[in-house]
C-alpha cells in the first residue's frame, strides 16, 4: 500500500470516528432527555400524590367532623324532646308536694290550737281544695317509654376505612396506553397508539392535542383539546397549520363506567404536508378556504374540477362536505380518479364516481346498491385500503349508508397513474356540476 493510500485510510478513519462521535453525542442528548423524563415524572408524580393524600386526609377529617357534629345535634334534639314532658310532670309533682306541705302546716297549727273548741275550723280545713288533691297522683311513663339515648355505628368501619386507604393509589412505571407513531397526512397528522400493558383491556380511548412544542417534561400549563374519543387506535387530526408543532397525548378506559387512565407520554410532531385542495377552477369554479372549497359559478363551460395533485393516498379517508346545492344535471357528482385526462366526465374507466342521485359507478359500470342523493348537508366519505393483489378496497359512505367494493387499480397502466412510495396508489379527487351555486368542501 502506497503512502498516499495509507494517508487516505487514516483520513477515512478519522472521518468515520468524527461521524461516530457525532452520533454518540446525539445519543447522549437523547439519553439525557430520557433521564430527565424519568426524574421529572417521578418528582411530578410524588408532588401530585402528596397533594392528593393531603386533600383526601382533609376531606375525610372534614367529613368526620361534620358527621360528628350532626350526630351530637341529633342527641341534643332527642334529649330536649324527651325531657320536656318529664319536666312538665316534675313541675306538677313539686307543686302537689308543696300543696301537701301547706296542708300539713295548716293542720298542725289547727291541732295545736285546741281544735275541740273550734269544730268549725276543722270542717273548713277538711273542705280545703288542697286536701281533696291528696288522693290525686300524676301518672309517670315506664322506663321503656322514655328515651334512653344510644348510637348505632357500622361494625368494622374503622378497619374498612383503613383497608380502603391502604389500597388507594397505584404507581405505574408508565401509562397503560402509549403513542406509537405519528404520520403526516394532507393538512393533518395521523396518531397511532396501543395498550402496552398485558393485563389491560380497554375499549375506549381519548386523544388530545395542543399547538406548540412541549417545553421539558412539564405539560401542566398547556391547554389540550380533545380530538377523538372512541374505540379506534388511530385518528387523523385535520386542519392543522403547515410547519407548526403539535403535541399529542392519549389515555383509555375499560368502559364508560370506569375512570380514564393516566395520560401517555406526550409526543410532538410537525405538520409538513399541505392539505387537500382543488386545482385551478378557471371561470367555472371559484376557490376559497385556501383551496379547500370549490363553488360552481355561473360562467364558464361545464367541466371536471380536479385536485391540484394526487394527494389522496390509499389507506386514508377523504371527506366531501356539500355546503350548498342547486339543480342537478346528468353527469353531476364527485369521484376519486387515477388520472386527470378527461375534462368532460367523472364517469369513466379509472374512476369511482358517485352522482347526485346516489348511484355509484366503478370504471363506468353502475353498481346495484344505491346511496342517498347528494344535497346540501350531505357528507360523502371515501375510505380506502390497499390489498396485496393489486386491488384497493373502497368504502363509499353517504350519511349513514355505505357500499364497499374491491377496485382493481393495477389494471390501469395508462400514463398519469399516480403511485406513491412502496407502490401504494394515490388518487386525484374530482367533481363536476353544471348548475351554479353548488359548493363543496374537501378534507
Amino acid at each position: 500500500m502506497s503512502s498516499e493510500e495509507l494517508v487516505q485510510t487514516a483520513v477515512e478513519i478519522i472521518d468515520s470516528a468524527h461521524s461516530y462521535r457525532f452520533q454518540m453525542s446525539q445519543l447522549l442528548d437523547t439519553l439525557t432527555e430520557l433521564e430527565d423524563q424519568v426524574k421529572h415524572s417521578a418528582n411530578q408524580t410524588a408532588h401530585t400524590l402528596k397533594a392528593y393524600f393531603a386533600n383526601l386526609k382533609a376531606s375525610v377529617c372534614e367529613a368526620l367532623d361534620a358527621r360528628l357534629e350532626q350526630l351530637l345535634h341529633e342527641i341534643e334534639s332527642i334529649q330536649e324532646r324527651a325531657l320536656t314532658p318529664l319536666q312538665q310532670s316534675r313541675a306538677i309533682i313539686e307543686n302537689n308536694a308543696e300543696s301537701a306541705a301547706n296542708v300539713m302546716k295548716e293542720g298542725g297549727a289547727l291541732l295545736a290550737g285546741n281544735p275541740e273548741k273550734s269544730p268549725e275550723k276543722i270542717i273548713k280545713f277538711r273542705e280545703n281544695p288542697l286536701v281533696s288533691r291528696l288522693n290525686s297522683f300524676p301518672e309517670l311513663p315506664s322506663p321503656s317509654e322514655v328515651a334512653s339515648i344510644t348510637v348505632e355505628t357500622t361494625s368494622g368501619m374503622q378497619e374498612q376505612l383503613r383497608n380502603l386507604v391502604l389500597q388507594e393509589g397505584k404507581v405505574l412505571a408508565r401509562a397503560p396506553v402509549q403513542i406509537l407513531h405519528i404520520e403526516g397526512k394532507p393538512g393533518g397528522l395521523q396518531v397511532q397508539w396501543a395498550e402496552v400493558e398485558e393485563d389491560s383491556d380497554m375499549s375506549e380511548f381519548m386523544l388530545q392535542y395542543t399547538s406548540g412544542q412541549l417545553s421539558g417534561n412539564d405539560n401542566s400549563r398547556l391547554l389540550f383539546h380533545t380530538a377523538y374519543e372512541g374505540p379506534a387506535t388511530s385518528y387523523t387530526v385535520k386542519n392543522l397549520r403547515m410547519n407548526a408543532h403539535y403535541t399529542f397525548r392519549v389515555c383509555g378506559r375499560v368502559d364508560k363506567n370506569s375512570h380514564w387512565s393516566p395520560w401517555s407520554v406526550c409526543q410532538t410532531a410537525v405538520n409538513t404536508i399541505l392539505h387537500h385542495r382543488w386545482g385551478d377552477g378557471g371561470e367555472a369554479y371559484s376557490l376559497s378556504n385556501e383551496g379547500r372549497t370549490a363553488t360552481r359559478m355561473g360562467e364558464g363551460l361545464t367541466k371536471v374540477l380536479y385536485s391540484d395533485i394526487s394527494s389522496y393516498a390509499a389507506g386514508d379517508t377523504l371527506v366531501f362536505r356539500i355546503l350548498d346545492s342547486a339543480d342537478v344535471s346528468p353527469g353531476d357528482g364527485l369521484a376519486i380518479v387515477l388520472d386527470i385526462n378527461d375534462d368532460e366526465s367523472c364517469n369513466r374507466h379509472g374512476a369511482i364516481f358517485v352522482n347526485t342521485y346516489g348511484t355509484v359507478f366503478v370504471d363506468s359500470q353502475e353498481m346495484k346498491t344505491k346511496l342517498p342523493p347528494i344535497k346540501k348537508g350531505t357528507i360523502l366519505t371515501f375510505q380506502t385500503e390497499p390489498l396485496p393483489n393489486g386491488k384497493v378496497r373502497v368504502s363509499v359512505q353517504v350519511d349513514d349508508k355505505e357500499v364497499t367494493l374491491d377496485w382493481k387499480v393495477s389494471a390501469f397502466t395508462m400514463p398519469g397513474v399516480a403511485l406513491m412510495e412502496s407502490s401504494t396508489p394515490s388518487f386525484y379527487f374530482a367533481l363536476r356540476f353544471a348548475q351554479e351555486h353548488w359548493k363543496v368542501g374537501v378534507e
